[in-house]
């Protein structure tokens, strides 16, 4: 079956909330195409208003500033997003045994920059609030971070055990495998070859391998 993009999750995960009126989903979801395709800055509320087909009144009167309807309305179906984004990713990815370093930073690195790649509007609404929004970056960005480590962490320490990987909080593992993929994507306008992405693989395979002289790169 193939992975649900981070819009469709959205969308079923609005449609599953019971508490919103047709109105606020119109609303919620035209609010968050237009901060993909303009920006959060520069999207207003009649924008939205006039997308989700509602008058300004009733986006003011549901969510009083633009503000609350990213913190109040969006942030939560964004968190129930990225859960069910990362339960597929479990389902699709990583059901194959036996577990390797080589194979798991390579899943990672070509798969996950794909996925990122195929949603990079999405992607890029989520990331670029994480980085200017404090409300919004608490909110997510620690939701994102226990739920990945939950899926990930695991198979880190399988891998430790193991002596593939370096002897370093997952955390901080993490982390430094995180910002190599998702930053190059958030500041590039086009796909990265495979050619970039093997560079990638391989510099977080030369980092993260345990060798009898290696204790790392942190």
């Amino acid at each position: 079956m193939p992975e649900k993009k981070l819009f469709e999750l959205f969308l079923e995960a609005m449609k599953q909330n019971k508490e919103l009126s047709q109105k606020q989903k119109r609303v919620l979801k035209s609010s968050l195409e237009l901060f993909a395709t303009q920006g959060f800055d520069r999207t207003s509320t009649a924008d939205i208003a006039q997308k989700a087909e509602v008058s300004q009144g009733t986006v003011y009167k549901q969510f009083k500033t633009k503000q609350s309807l990213l913190i109040n309305g969006l942030a939560p179906i964004i968190k129930e997003t990225l859960d069910d984004a990362i339960k597929d990713f479990e389902r699709e990815k990583f059901q194959t045994n036996p577990l390797t370093l080589d194979a798991f930073l390579h899943t990672i690195v070509f798969d996950r920059s794909r996925f990122l790649e195929n949603n990079i509007l999405a992607a890029k609404v989520i990331f670029d609030q994480i980085l200017v929004n404090q409300e919004f970056s608490l909110l997510i960005k620690d939701f994102f971070f226990k739920k990945i480590l939950a899926l990930l962490g695991p198979k880190l320490d399988l891998l430790k055990k193991k002596n593939e990987l370096i002897d370093l909080p997952n955390e901080k593992i993490f982390s430094f495998i995180f910002t190599n993929i998702v930053g190059p994507i958030i500041l590039n306008d086009h796909p990265r070859s495979n050619e970039e992405l093997e560079d990638t693989y391989q510099i977080l395979l030369r980092s993260l391998k345990k060798k009898s002289d290696q204790t790392g790169i942190f």
